[in-house]
């Protein structure tokens, strides 16, 4: 008798903000099922929608939940050049209007490191308590954000060389991290290998 189809593996494609569906993918994923994920997040921009995906990775989204609430933040520079001033003044880290929703996953005790286009990361620190809103009156719409405390700190318009550049990042691990995402959760290794990146340039 030939073996096969006897190990089934499975992909379930998920939103990036259906906390109880990766639970579910965790839970199965611990009774010995072979079940992965890949995250997406819709955005509404100019009318049109938008999807943007996790590149898959069997080991990212349940392990990385697992080894430690880690999570990297994009100061959104891309589209506007003063919100990375108001996370950095008033120690916070926030998402806007439809990508809002990423910062209701960061809970107090989180980690959460600020990434700033080109420049990496400037900043890490822990998560005071759970999300806020605030609104926007320039797009009428509205903002998440949770307060820090941050463990480290360097300003991006005085000192750009002191970020933690992606490049250093995946060179360190061997990895290939993007940092495109507005918020994503990364692993203790990849937070402890940021920070020691971050002592060395201090």
């Amino acid at each position: 008798m030939i073996d096969f189809n006897r190990q089934q593996h499975f992909v379930v494609i998920t939103n990036g903000t259906d906390l109880d569906t990766r639970n579910a993918i965790k839970y199965w994923r611990d009774k010995g099922l072979l079940i992965e994920s890949i995250v997406y997040w819709v955005y509404e921009i100019g009318g049109q929608y938008i999807f943007e995906f996790d590149p898959y990775n069997p080991e990212r989204e349940v392990i990385m939940e697992e080894e430690g609430k880690n999570y990297v933040v994009n100061t959104n520079l891309t589209w506007s050049k003063t919100d990375y001033r108001d996370m950095l003044d008033n120690k916070k880290a926030a998402a806007y209007d439809e990508r809002r929703y990423s910062i209701k996953n960061l809970k107090k005790g989180d980690t959460v490191f600020l990434y700033h286009n080109v420049v990496g990361v400037i900043a890490y620190g822990r998560v005071q308590g759970g999300y806020k809103e605030k609104f926007r009156e320039h797009t009428k719409r509205k903002e998440y954000y949770v307060d820090l405390i941050f463990d480290w700190v360097t300003d991006p318009d005085k000192e750009p060389d002191k970020g933690v550049k992606a490049w250093q990042i995946n060179k360190e691990l061997g990895s290939q991290y993007a940092f495109r995402q507005t918020v994503f959760s990364i692993p203790t290794k990849t937070a402890n290998a940021i920070k020691k990146l971050s002592k060395s340039h201090n």
